[in-house]
């Protein structure tokens, strides 16, 4: 089978007996001041910004650190920079000494209002340029993050973004077949390391719990992928070999069925306008509303 051969993203075990892995991703927010069509977070269609406890991380990191390493720490959403506490969460995965590297992935268009200690915080700020925010994101405000930056000893790193691929079903796969093809098939299932810490469980893939989320939304009926796809994370003295077991199982998660991994069909990035999110949510779909300013 494909996965066999592309596991690039398999745990290692350390000299420390500890699992290493490449890269951990954590939602700051699920909503967000865009509204990319096709977003792989559904954030145009999340109505709650859905904040995490600072607690419940802090708990969660203390219990992984004695059995994990990670190259990366990703903070993401949604807009990240959208949640005030932003500088908690990079001192709390700063002290827990689990990671190399802390990256907030931002689509840029808070950046100019982040202070010192977020610039001081940051190993990397990566940026997500949309053609809908280009016209705030000018190559003078680029240069000028660049600047800031470089002052804090920080990588800033741009990365231009005209397409979106596919991802999320609305209707369920049509057999187990082209589930298992499409879990085969996917970059973030075999090589990317898209592991999820949420909500004291750990997920092979980020995409979990916006899935859940979504249809929940959209009014369509489901498994709670949320609770059933994550492993939980706790102090139990099995936790690593719970891990290993569980991030490098063949079998596709429960919120496969509603996903065309990495094999979607690729579009340009687009916004979705008010009218057509009311369109949308007129036919049984919800859209967010609770900010109804244009994007950016």
């Amino acid at each position: 089978m494909a996965w066999l051969a592309r596991r690039k993203s398999r745990p290692v075990l350390t000299a420390q007996n500890k699992l290493r892995i490449r890269s951990l991703e954590f939602f700051l927010i699920n909503t967000c001041n865009l509204r990319c069509g096709n977003c792989s977070a559904s954030s145009p269609f999340l109505r709650q910004a859905d904040l995490p406890d600072p607690d419940g991380f802090r708990q969660d990191l203390a219990a992984l650190a004695p059995v994990m390493e990670c190259g990366q720490l990703k903070l993401l959403g949604g807009e990240p920079l959208l949640n005030q506490r932003i500088g908690d969460y990079l001192h709390t995965a700063r002290e827990s000494g689990m990671f190399r590297r802390l990256r907030v992935t931002t689509n840029g268009l808070l950046l100019h209002k982040m202070s010192e200690a977020f610039w001081q915080s940051a190993d990397i700020v990566e940026i997500s340029l949309y053609p809908a925010s280009r016209a705030s994101l000018t190559e003078d405000k680029l240069s000028e993050l660049r600047r800031t930056a470089l002052r804090f000893g920080t990588r800033l790193e741009v990365r231009e973004i005209t397409t979106f691929s596919e991802a999320i079903r609305d209707t369920p796969a049509g057999s187990s077949l082209m589930v298992k093809e499409a879990f085969s098939a996917c970059a973030e299932a075999h090589e990317w390391s898209n592991h999820l810490l949420y909500r004291h469980r750990l997920y092979r893939c980020s995409r979990v719990h916006t899935i859940d989320r979504y249809l929940t939304e959209i009014g369509v009926i489901h498994d709670a992928f949320t609770e059933l796809d994550g492993l939980p994370v706790d102090q139990r003295p099995t936790l690593r070999d719970d891990l290993f077991a569980y991030l490098t199982s063949p079998v596709p998660l429960r919120a496969c069925e509603f996903c065309h991994g990495t094999s979607g069909r690729v579009v340009p990035s687009t916004q979705l306008t008010v009218e057509e999110i009311r369109s949308r949510r007129a036919k049984g779909m919800v859209g967010n509303l609770a900010d109804e300013r244009p994007p950016g």
